[in-house]
């Protein structure tokens, strides 16, 4: 086993907490935009379902 502080890299702490928080804000839009999708088929089906009746 390798200790942490071999492979720990100092220099990078800005980059590795602007990557973190990119990819933070990816999963949120995403979560967002699949609920949209989500809450768009649901109307799209009672709509449907509205104009068989």
């Amino acid at each position: 086993m390798v200790e942490r502080t071999s492979v720990d890299m100092n220099h990078y702490v800005v980059a590795e907490f602007v990557g973190r928080a990119l990819y933070g804000l990816y999963t949120i839009v995403m979560v967002i935009v699949l609920l949209n999708m989500l809450i768009a088929m649901i109307t799209n089906s009672f709509q449907k379902i509205e104009v068989r009746s």
